[in-house]
């Protein structure tokens, strides 16, 4: 089949160490799409399994509108989603993870729809599946909004998913942004706020046609190490650092302190919640924990969950500390969405959910030399 001058969408998709049967099937999905001048750009992030590179070379050959590119080095997901961006050439860009799929029109729809309303961003639906193909989620997109404060960019995030996956974009709009290589997890949300930041309008289509896999052994249910925890850690201390540079700009103060309540909720949520409490007692995890509570901290939005006492009580009896409070702090996390919707505000919503779950921590304002 012949290359396209300048393909409509170009469509990234990083791999690394998938079951082949998986892969292929995800490929296939793209090359099956109604719209027909698109360029799939797959990025072999130095793969361990010798038959994904051997797939993705026989793809390749029996259609141009495939390109490989090897990279010398894994790099982790933002790297790889880097270079291929780097490589596209489309008017429009996407992201395909390498074990999910996409239905026969979702690009075309997709494109349908942007090209109607002149819309920088356009949302289809996901469907959220296990590997045996049963249905788990259906999580719709209904959203129409033309981003012109911040306000709108929090409307957003309430009514959108976050993820870079299941979405068109301008190439406009994305210009010379990347992901965050440092950040290899929650990439998404970072590289998504940047977009929001020149973003103009964006939407989404009716259609629910994007299949995301729940699976065993991937980067996002795999259980946690002490790797895995370090990363997240320097992830969430990235997201911090976007969201400290972003609040010194008068305009986006609000915005950004929506965001801090975001990363308050996931990271709270996940670096809490990991099942091996242990591994807080490593050097190299505590000292990121402590970097990411310093930043936190700078805020006073959350003291009362990320204070030296938390860090004190992990490090004396890490199991026991864990197992007698994380239930109550789980439902904080419930409580404290709610509070802002209602509120508006992220220090009048941790103050209510502060009255409403007892907590019994006493603040007291410690020697200098005694904070984190």
């Amino acid at each position: 089949m012949p290359g396209f001058a300048q393909p409509i969408i170009s469509i990234i998709v990083p791999v690394y160490d998938i079951p082949n049967k998986l892969l292929e099937k995800s490929i296939n999905s793209l090359l099956c799409q109604t719209l027909r001048d698109i360029e799939i750009i797959i990025v072999n992030d130095c793969s361990p399994n010798p038959d994904n590179i051997e797939l993705l070379n026989s793809l390749a050959i029996k259609d141009d509108r495939i390109k490989v590119i090897d990279l010398k080095e894994n790099g982790g997901v933002s790297n790889a989603r880097n270079v291929g961006l780097d490589a596209s050439t489309g008017k429009y860009i996407s992201f395909v993870d390498p074990d999910d799929y996409i239905d026969e029109m979702c690009l075309s729809d997709l494109y349908r729809k942007a090209c109607q309303i002149n819309c920088d961003i356009v949302a289809c639906g996901l469907l959220q599946e296990d590997e045996s193909g049963n249905l788990i989620t259906v999580e719709k997109s209904d959203i129409d909004i033309h981003i012109d404060s911040n306000h709108s960019r929090i409307d957003v995030l309430q009514h959108c998913i976050g993820a870079v996956y299941g979405k068109i974009y301008k190439r406009e709009v994305i210009g010379d942004l990347r992901f965050v290589a440092t950040c290899k997890h929650y990439e998404d949300y970072l590289f998504f706020w940047n977009v929001l930041e020149k973003a103009k309008h964006i939407c989404s289509i009716d259609s629910v046609n994007y299949h995301y896999l729940l699976r065993q052994g991937s980067a996002s249910q795999s259980k946690i190490t002490k790797r895995k925890l370090n990363n997240m850690l320097v992830s969430f201390i990235d997201l911090c650092d976007y969201v400290l540079e972003l609040e010194k700009k008068k305009e986006y103060r609000s915005y950004a302190q929506y965001l801090y309540f975001y990363i308050i909720t996931i990271s709270l949520f996940d670096v809490n919640l990991f099942r091996n409490p242990e591994l807080l007692n490593d050097l190299s995890v505590r000292e990121n924990y402590q970097k990411l509570v310093r930043r936190l901290d700078l805020r006073n939005h959350c003291r009362w969950a990320l204070s030296r006492r938390y860090i004190t009580k992990y490090s004396q009896s890490p199991e026991k500390y864990v197992h007698s409070k994380i239930e109550r702090f789980t439902k904080s996390l419930c409580y404290l969405e709610m509070y802002y919707r209602q509120y508006g505000n992220t220090r009048s919503a941790i103050s209510r959910v502060f009255n409403q779950i007892s907590f019994n921590i006493k603040f007291k304002r410690g020697k200098k030399n005694n904070r984190v």
